[in-house]
């Protein structure tokens, strides 16, 4: 919600300026890994903090964690009647994607995806699961 003079909105704050600047309106759940941030806005969008560029990752995506090369995240891939989340990394460059597995579960009722610069880790199915990215 609007609180002062600010409107409602996802923000990022350069901490040597403190000049709060808007990425949108109606974007949600941030993650922020180094000058990339990735949030949910009508799908998975990432932005490039040093030079202000955003773009689509993923139409069907959500629920991201960045790393500072890639997005760890869940993807509908609905078919039918049948729901099921995929666990994708796909990098900032070049597109190169992985699907790392898949679930009939929501992600709303999933642990986070943790991701680091080389490793993505999650759980399925009561699992852990700890791949290493080898983005090209």
């Amino acid at each position: 919600t609007a609180a002062g003079p600010y409107q409602a909105g996802l923000y990022t704050m350069d901490l040597s300026t403190r000049e709060p600047r808007l990425l949108s309106n109606e974007a949600w759940r941030p993650s922020l890994a180094g000058q990339k941030i990735v949030y949910f806005q009508d799908g998975l969008k990432v932005t490039d903090l040093a030079t202000g560029q955003t773009r689509e990752i993923d139409a069907d995506g959500d629920f991201p964690t960045a790393a500072s090369t890639f997005a760890a995240y869940y993807r509908n891939a609905q078919t039918g009647d049948e729901s099921e989340y995929q666990v994708v990394v796909r990098g900032y460059d070049g597109n190169h994607e992985q699907v790392l597995g898949a679930t009939t579960e929501a992600p709303w009722w999933l642990p986070f995806i943790a991701a680091s610069d080389n490793y993505v880790a999650f759980v399925l199915d009561d699992i852990p699961h700890v791949f290493q990215w080898q983005g090209q």
